[in-house]
């Protein structure tokens, strides 16, 4: 009599599931695997580690029985490429046939469960080494693009927790699973939410008004003015801040912008008088009398253009003193960095500048070359603008080993002419300060700046950068960030494009491939021109290299290697001895334009052959 209408699992041990139809299901010694020994799986796995899955070995012996997956990139690779993701060994008086066993995962982000069927009771044993052989089906085994969430850590902690992990929430926060509705889809969420006065967290009653309890130091709102002096700030202008309550301020034409160090208010000053920026009152001569409307216009003369560089002898071909003998290097150890000073316009804070323990690029600049690759590299600490002040901040630190009062520089003591400084960097979104996230006016970039000065008459900061940044695009509807490397000039107040006098364009370099959060070698070079007798120009040139390490969504980056210049920047501007008093040629370090960007080792070389 023919039965009918069988059960999920019995119907499978009449068949070969769950191999592929395409499955040959002979083991290596060409046996056929029995049918009942596996009655059902369903195995999941990270798409990067391959695209199908097999059987690796099925095994019953007098003991126990044991079952191994395998993936493989296609279906004819060799054995070479095969990851096996999970496996599992149940006693065979433990077993039941017709029950779910979790799988153990051999593979990061790998799981699965398997059935085992009445055919357990003969001993068998095959090996499989091809996915021709065992190639399971796509219901009972298929990749995934990656589990959402990988750990959970408290913020600033080194070690994040991992596996099963029990949210408990305390009063007056709760935490329970809920359905929210996200880009129009609805989807489970673990949801952390206030209680209400009358409802309890773990048993404590909460008590009083909750929204009492979790108001500020005034207590009351600060739109209702109830706050008391001084008030808090709402609107500049009519200009309110953005969602993460930040206001953003851009100063233009002769502003200098300082902070009072004594309460940390803004100072702007600007250099030019006030008889140079209105026209004086136009008034009747007293010789005829003419009224304004009775003269006739007199088009403005045309300015006398500034004169041609001089074209004597200037040379820097000078030998220069330095303070520390090079190459030099630091990698931050012990949260240490030796010789740089914060002079940048930082807003809030005292510094914008923290050590990250333990961060650094997978590749340490300061490591003696006389050790082997094999020798896993230690990590130290970076130096970072990861801080509130510091993404809204510019941020500047200057490398002055001759001096604690930068940019103090004695007669012959140049820093920055034959020398080749060498940075590692990584732009920060996936780990900004706490209680901030990612917004539009968080900017990504950072760099290497050299020829650092204080001009003695303005008070102006100018430097020349080699930059790299990720510049945002609100033009569509879902942002997008345009990669790029340049090569500007500060003046003091904003970012200049330096032009190649070659082409007539700016020295940049865009629509590259940056990804924030991952390490990048970034190195700027400053010589002096060759081929040249009367050493007349500076030259500028700048690499930029990496990703310098794989992560788990994209663990084949694409690789650049960049190359700006090298660009001529004449002597007489880099080292300008008219305005300032010995000629120097500056400091070099870091510079971050509000942005969280970590900076991994610091070195300099003598680039002279």
């Amino acid at each position: 009599m023919a039965t009918i209408n069988q059960n999920w699992y019995n119907l499978n041990e009449s068949r070969d599931y769950p191999l592929a139809d395409t499955a040959t299901a002979l083991d290596n010694d060409q046996n056929h695997i029995p049918q009942n020994i596996i009655a059902d799986i369903r195995v999941r796995w990270p798409q990067w580690a391959g695209k199908y899955a097999f059987l690796g070995s099925v095994a019953v012996t007098t003991g126990a029985i044991t079952v191994t997956v395998l993936v493989s990139p296609d279906l004819t690779n060799t054995s070479s490429s095969y990851i096996p993701i999970t496996v599992v060994s149940v006693p065979l008086s433990l077993l039941q046939p017709g029950r779910q066993y979790p799988m153990e995962s051999m593979y990061p982000g790998s799981f699965g469960y398997i059935v085992f069927g009445s055919g357990t009771t003969l001993n068998y044993s095959g090996r499989f080494s091809s996915p021709e052989q065992s190639f399971l089906t796509s219901r009972s085994a298929r990749p995934h693009a990656g589990l959402p969430v990988t750990s959970l850590g408290k913020l600033y902690d080194q070690v994040p927790l991992t596996g099963l992990v029990n949210l408990v929430g305390e009063d007056p926060i709760t935490i329970t699973q809920a359905t929210r509705v996200i880009d129009g889809n609805t989807k489970k969420v673990v949801l952390f939410s206030l209680v209400a006065e009358t409802e309890t967290v773990e048993g404590v009653t909460t008590g009083g008004n909750i929204l009492q309890r979790l108001a500020g130091d005034c207590g009351r709102r600060p739109e209702s003015g109830s706050c008391g002096s001084p008030e808090p700030i709402e609107y500049i202008n009519a200009v309110g801040p953005d969602c993460d309550g930040v206001i953003t301020l851009e100063f233009t034409g002769c502003a200098v912008v300082g902070k009072n160090t004594a309460d940390d208010s803004i100072i702007i000053d600007c250099t030019t008088d006030i008889d140079a920026t209105c026209d004086p009152p136009f008034l009747p001569t007293l010789g005829d009398g003419k009224l304004p409307s009775e003269f006739i216009p007199i088009a403005p003369t045309t300015p006398v253009p500034p004169p041609p560089p001089p074209t004597g002898p200037d040379s820097v071909s000078s030998a220069f003193e330095t303070p520390v003998s090079l190459p030099y290097c630091d990698n931050f150890a012990d949260g240490l960095a030796n010789y740089f000073d914060d002079v940048g316009y930082t807003i809030g804070e005292t510094t914008a500048w923290i050590y990250d323990d333990d961060i650094s690029s997978p590749e340490n600049i300061c490591r003696d070359e006389s050790v082997s690759e094999s020798v896993p590299v230690i990590p130290t600490d970076s130096f970072s603008t990861r801080t509130e002040s510091g993404i809204s901040s510019r941020n500047i630190q200057v490398w002055s080993p001759s001096s604690t009062e930068p940019p103090a520089c004695s007669p012959n003591c140049n820093q920055t002419i034959y020398r080749t400084f060498t940075t590692d960097i990584k732009i920060v979104i996936n780990n900004l300060p706490e209680n901030v996230s990612d917004s539009p006016s968080i900017l990504r970039n950072g760099g290497i700046l050299t020829n650092y000065r204080i001009n003695p008459t303005t008070g102006g900061k100018t430097f020349w950068i080699a930059e790299a940044e990720m510049v945002r695009d609100d033009s569509v509807t879902n942002p997008q960030y345009d990669g790029r490397f340049n090569i500007h000039y500060f003046d003091g107040l904003k970012m200049q494009d330096v032009i190649d006098p070659s082409n007539g364009e700016p020295v940049s370099i865009t629509g590259i491939d940056l990804y924030s959060d991952v390490w990048y070698r970034l190195s700027l070079n400053v010589a002096q021109e060759e081929n040249n007798d009367l050493n007349q120009n500076i030259m500028l040139s700048a690499t930029l290299a990496g990703p310098l390490e794989a992560w788990q969504m994209n663990p084949s980056p694409p690789q650049i290697s960049l190359s700006l210049g090298p660009v001529p920047i004449h002597v007489e501007t880099y080292i300008n001895n008219d305005t300032y008093e010995y000629g120097e040629s500056g400091l070099a370090g870091f510079h971050a334009n509000r942005s969280a960007t970590q900076f991994s080792c610091w070195q300099v070389k003598d680039n002279r052959t």
